[in-house]
């Protein structure tokens, strides 16, 4: 958020992007360094050099113009799409990609250390004189603007932080836990393992918090029996200072994923028929949606992610009026499709998708970092239907890494 504090209307703000500093030998660093003859940015390989780019300036979420300075490439003008009068504020986004360079000045890094300073867009002051854009020079010192920020870094475990103000470290111990339907070994030590302090942690394992009882029973080997330990490490770089934490303030937010794989055969098995006697865990259930024309085919389309351990099966009900009683039978199946597409043998239909689709090999948590696959389940030549409800029923033996799906699509047709 950026607070316009002076007397003025201001229709631009300029940005330091100052890692371009280092993106050639043209910019105003580059050349200060060449005139006090130290050459070695001047005679460096392209692929020690760095820059930043991707940027998407938007302004409370419209997007704005912008324009880099016409002699420095580490300076940009960006444009308000409506002027900022004194005392408001707005909200500035735009993501951006840094490659840090060697290390030449402040910013980049010799082996494996790093130096992380002016990496990011930010704005220049504006005073009582007005703008000042400047470029990122070798020599001398910055103007630049007061702010508060929220700063969220993750590193590889063996790296450690160095920087000024406080700083908090978290570790936490856990046991382990068996899947519902895994085979996985509970109460074994997990040891401590790093996380981000108020960011989401993941597992690459079921983890459990036990009760006294099974903490007494089965963690003799951990000092108190507990089945969760917590260890925050507080540092300051200002003597006159200390860190504290707050601990009527403190609370662990824990989730699990309910999912199982109960049903070894859906072509067989009844209790997948129905709402009431499905004992698998993760299921969607749509509304009962109607038709103005009656339909004689059902088409699903979405995008799901399944690993090794996961799978997915879709079911159908269909009615010739509304309020019908949702009775679901399972999608043909590809192993149940002859080569013209034909249902074999009705009785063998078991919720498959319409082709076999590889698992993905992708273990991940989040939807951005997994692969999404497309899968489709038809049901065609039905018996005439103006409502229907479908089900998709997601399992896994792992209820760490588990399967998601997203753009769910259905379709009746006549």
């Amino acid at each position: 958020m950026y607070k316009n504090n002076s007397p003025d209307t201001l229709r631009f703000i300029w940005f330091h992007l100052w890692p371009n500093a280092y993106k050639n030998t043209e910019t105003a660093f580059a050349k200060q360094r060449e005139r006090f003859l130290n050459t070695s940015f001047i005679f460096s390989e392209e692929k020690k050099r760095g820059y930043i780019d991707s940027l998407n300036f938007t302004i409370d979420g419209i997007k704005a113009e912008w324009d880099y300075h016409k002699d420095w490439i580490d300076v940009a003008k960006v444009q308000l799409p409506k002027s900022l009068p004194p005392g408001d504020n707005i909200t500035i986004e735009t993501p951006f990609f840094v490659k840090l360079p060697k290390v030449f000045s402040r910013l980049g890094h010799t082996g494996k250390h790093y130096e992380i300073t002016q990496w990011y867009p930010k704005p220049a002051v504006y005073d009582h004189k007005g703008w000042h854009p400047m470029p990122y020079l070798d020599m001398g010192e910055f103007y630049s603007e007061f702010g508060s920020f929220d700063v969220k870094i993750t590193l590889p475990e063996k790296y450690r932080i160095m920087a000024t103000g406080d700083l908090v470290n978290g570790e936490v111990r856990t046991i382990t836990n068996s899947s519902i339907s895994g085979n996985e070994i509970p109460f074994a030590d997990a040891g401590f393992e790093n996380i981000n302090i108020s960011s989401p942690n993941y597992f690459e394992t079921p983890r459990m918090i036990a009760s006294k009882i099974n903490e007494d029973a089965h963690l003799d080997n951990i000092d108190g029996n507990k089945s969760l330990n917590m260890r925050l490490s507080l540092a300051t770089t200002d003597t006159r200072v200390s860190p504290i934490i707050d601990a009527q303030r403190v609370s662990t937010i824990l989730t699990s994923n309910r999912v199982n794989d109960v049903i070894t055969n859906y072509a067989t098995d009844k209790r997948a028929n129905a709402v009431d006697t499905d004992p698998t865990a993760c299921q969607y259930i749509s509304k009962e949606v109607g038709l103005q024309n009656s339909a004689t085919s059902i088409k699903i389309f979405v995008s799901a992610h399944l690993n090794v351990n996961c799978d997915i099966r879709a079911f159908y009900a269909i009615g010739g009026v509304s309020e019908f009683k949702s009775i679901f039978t399972p999608f043909p199946g590809y192993s149940n499709l002859n080569n013209r597409g034909q249902i074999i043998a009705k009785e063998d239909s078991n919720g498959e998708s319409d082709v076999l689709i590889s698992k993905s090999n992708t273990l991940a948590f989040t939807p951005n970092n997994l692969e999404f696959k497309e899968y489709t389940f038809t049901a065609d030549n039905l018996p005439s239907f103006r409502s229907y409800q479908i089900k998709i029923i997601l399992t896994s033996t792992n209820q760490t890494y588990v399967p998601q799906m997203k753009d769910l699509r259905v379709i009746a047709l006549a």
